[in-house]
């Protein structure tokens, strides 16, 4: 298992579009 990541408007494309490996994302807001 991976570990926990915090992306950025900037990576998330890098870190999670163009993953070689699958990704679990868990968006969060305080609304």
């Amino acid at each position: 298992m991976g570990h926990e990541k915090v992306l950025t408007d900037a990576s998330f494309e890098t870190d999670v579009l163009k993953s070689t490996q699958p990704v679990v994302v868990d968006f969060w807001a305080e609304w």
